[in-house]
């Protein structure tokens, strides 16, 4: 069945719920366009339900994102796959259902901090592969050499010398 998520009306809903599948073309994220830039629709599918004095969606979300690779720099289509995700929404008196602003919130929530190429849709080996200091190339600092002796700026100094 289809149901426009932005405007759910109760009346649309059979007691058993539906199932619903579908897609979002409008770019609800707003985003600065520096960042992260939708690179499609938003997918859903899933099964809608009332429940007392709200609306239940449960399934899968996801969207595909153009993103920076944190190393290279590189642009690259990141997805975000929601499965098993819940959404649900109080019925206020309004009439209609918006569950778009729960989506949003949620895929934004799973957009990488620090996106990777070689976690991409389609994973590359990223250019910047052995350009920088992998983590066994640093020594760990002893916290309890460092509170006995009580010298946080020798530790520092330490830090850098090994760097040098």
């Amino acid at each position: 069945m289809t149901i426009d998520l932005a405007a759910i009306h109760p009346t649309q809903i059979p007691d058993e719920g539906v199932r619903i599948v579908g897609e979002i073309t409008r770019d609800i994220f707003e985003l600065d366009p520096k960042d992260a830039r939708p690179a499609g629709p938003v997918r859903y599918e899933g099964h809608l339900s009332l429940v007392s004095d709200s609306a239940l969606f449960q399934g899968a979300v996801s969207a595909d994102f153009d993103v920076e690779c944190a190393r290279c720099l590189e642009r690259f289509v990141y997805r975000i796959s929601l499965e098993g995700h819940a959404l649900h929404a109080e019925l206020d008196g309004a009439g209609t259902i918006d569950l778009t602003e729960s989506i949003r919130e949620d895929i934004l929530l799973a957009l990488p901090a620090y996106p990777r190429c070689e976690e991409g849709v389609s994973p590359m080996v990223c250019p910047a592969e052995g350009k920088f200091p992998s983590t066994s190339d640093y020594r760990p600092i002893d916290n309890d050499e460092r509170t006995r002796s009580g010298d946080v700026w020798g530790e520092l100094d330490q830090l850098r010398d090994i760097k040098d």
